[in-house]
């Protein structure tokens, strides 16, 4: 049901370039470093933002490009129902992506451009939501240091979203600035005209550079205007209007409330300055008609976090169907940390939300417990866990699992002994039909044929006869399964094995004859599957040397018996049924394996 249309979305969306999970449409917008384009994540159909950082172009700036990865980590630690919701992050030689949600309502600039200002009691509400998303970020010692009406977007309820971490940094003694001993941040980066004084000023600031922010984002939003505006446009300027306070004038139409938050708020002395609850605490903003909803958000985040829910059906769909790992998957959305994982849950959630499917849903609680029980006793033989979930693993410890089967497998199969009798009495089409396919070669690798050593074993296996030495295949085949001996060139090798390789080259392997029970070390036949006239040549010269070899051995033996005066005529049947009594009895192939011992 979660999978259904997939491919249909895919083939309706226009794109030019596949990263990852995620197709890359149109545009939606471009920085200095950045664009921002539509994507659609191929395992869900669902629609995405992404965020696309060019590293070429991030080089240039050496402090953009040294923090080029810590956006996705400060995203992670944001999460909030006011911040973007970051789902994965990807990174290829020249590209870094960072894959958030995509937001529906539009971007806050649009409804201000243009216009004389919004409606007070609309602003009012946004602005309680950008100060509650503040006072999230500062107790987790986090500043944004960017934030203006470019950055804040509009969800499909008309809540405040707001984005581009490009610039934020963690306070002193949090994060990634845990050992610092520095009072605050020293860094002049932003816009200039949402850039508090002591900022443009290069002085140590703190998390108070986000309020005089917001302050400047309220008088825009009310006005359609900025408060500090120099013409033409100098930092030195600008900062000597803000420390001087020439604010623009405010419009009489707004209340007295307005006009006294406005002015609290943008205070040039830091030291004025009101924090983020001081500012939210203001009587202008307690006039909202849900304003105590609107600041309980902070309040009951750990509440929610604790009773939060999973949607069962969607982990069963991603563990079952897509292959996910469990703990992985929970794991991740625990933590709300960018991954595959969490990018492909938070998406069919959306999905199944969004199509008002009925699913089913556990408590993160409970499954949160159920991991640790776990943890503390062997696995469960079905796999199924108590919350209803398989808990099955990804594709990757099945893969791992299937190559540890086949090593024992292997082991045990190189510890077969070269039985010669069980050879013998095997089809070799039914050994042949055993074989996977993987593990049959599609043709020889090498015509070099299977060879004997006659003479004396060096050492044998506890069940092969004496006189028997272990064949050695020469060529680049898989030895996997090869045990070496003492002596190199000699190993031991199963009997599935050897009438497999036996099956595979007796039609390329062509003896010319045989000398006492074994193969001739330089008269062999052409290779069937390469044709030439100059191998046709030497077929031929290896044919008569072999029968020119057969007749000298022929007359060495009749000279030797001879003079140990063995009985013997020339019509006897002794000789013929030594070396053949036709030319087609000596064409007959002999298996190596399977010849009678001398």
């Amino acid at each position: 049901m979660l999978l259904e249309n997939v491919k249909t979305s895919q083939l309706d969306f226009p794109h030019y370039k596949r990263v990852g999970d995620y197709l890359l449409g149109e545009k939606l917008g471009e920085g200095s470093f950045a664009k921002v384009r539509v994507g659609l994540h191929v395992l869900s159909g669902e629609k995405v933002a992404v965020k696309i950082i060019n590293k070429e172009k991030a080089r240039k700036d050496p402090y953009v490009f040294k923090n080029l990865r810590r956006e996705g980590r400060l995203l992670q630690r944001a999460h909030h129902r006011h911040v973007i919701t970051i789902l994965d992050t990807l990174e290829t030689e020249n590209n870094y992506y960072l894959i958030t949600e995509l937001v529906s309502g539009g971007e806050m600039i649009d409804m201000v451009e243009g216009s004389r200002g919004l409606p007070e009691h609309q602003v009012r509400r946004y602005i309680i939501q950008v100060l509650v998303a503040l006072q999230h970020l500062h107790t987790h010692g986090l500043v944004h240091r960017d934030l203006k009406v470019e950055n804040l977007l509009l969800d499909d309820r008309g809540n405040i979203k707001i984005i581009d971490f490009g610039l934020s940094n963690f306070m002193p003694g949090h994060g990634e600035n845990q050992n610092s001993s520095k009072e605050g941040l020293t860094t002049q980066c932003g816009s200039p005209a949402y850039a508090a004084p002591e900022l443009l000023a290069k002085k140590v600031y703190g998390p108070k550079v986000d309020v005089w922010s917001a302050g400047i984002v309220a008088y825009a939003l009310l006005t359609g205007r900025l408060p500090f505006t120099v013409e033409p446009f100098k930092i030195s300027s600008l900062y000597k209007k803000m420390v001087a306070g020439e604010m623009n004038h405010l419009p009489t139409t707004l209340s007295k409330n307005c006009r006294e938050f406005i002015s609290k708020i943008l205070a040039a002395n830091p030291d004025k300055r009101p924090t983020v609850d001081e500012a939210m605490s203001h009587k202008w903003l307690k006039e909202a008609s849900d304003y105590s909803q609107l600041v309980a958000t902070n309040t009951n985040l750990s509440a929610e976090e604790d009773e939060r829910v999973l949607n069962s059906d969607v982990i069963k769909t991603l563990t079952s169907s897509l292959g996910f790992n469990f703990s992985e998957v929970i794991t991740s959305v625990q933590k709300h940390r960018p991954s595959r994982a969490f990018a492909a849950y938070e998406l069919l959630s959306r999905k199944a939300e969004r199509t008002a499917t009925k699913s089913n849903v556990v408590s993160l609680r409970d499954v949160r417990n159920e991991m640790e029980r776990n943890r503390a006793k062997p696995k469960n033989q079905s796999g199924e866990s108590d919350s209803g979930f398989e808990n099955k693993s990804s594709s990757s410890e099945t893969d791992v699992a299937n190559k540890n089967l086949k090593k024992s497998t292997k082991k045990k199969q190189t510890e077969i002994s070269l039985d010669i009798q069980d050879i013998e009495s095997t089809n070799k089409k039914e050994t042949f039909a055993k074989q996977t396919p993987t593990s049959l070669p599609l043709r020889p690798v090498n015509t070099k044929p299977i060879r004997y050593t006659p003479g004396p074993p060096t050492q044998l296996h506890p069940t092969q006869k004496t006189g028997f030495r272990l064949p050695r295949i020469d060529g680049s085949l898989d030895r996997a399964t090869a045990k070496p001996i003492n002596q190199p060139g000699h190993r031991l090798i199963s009997s599935i094995d050897v009438e497999h390789r036996m099956s595979n080259y007796d039609e390329v392997v062509r003896p010319s004859n045989r000398v006492n029970g074994c193969m001739p070390r330089h008269h062999f036949g052409r290779n069937p599957v390469r044709k030439s006239n100059t191998l046709d040549r030497n077929y031929k010269n290896s044919q008569n040397n072999s029968n020119n070899q057969n007749n000298n051995v022929k007359k060495n033996l009749l000279q030797t018996y001879k003079k140990l005066n063995f009985p013997f005529t020339s019509g006897n049947s002794t000789l013929p049924s030594l070396f053949g009594s036709s030319s087609n009895e000596r064409r007959t192939r002999i298996n190596p394996l399977t010849a009678p011992k001398h």
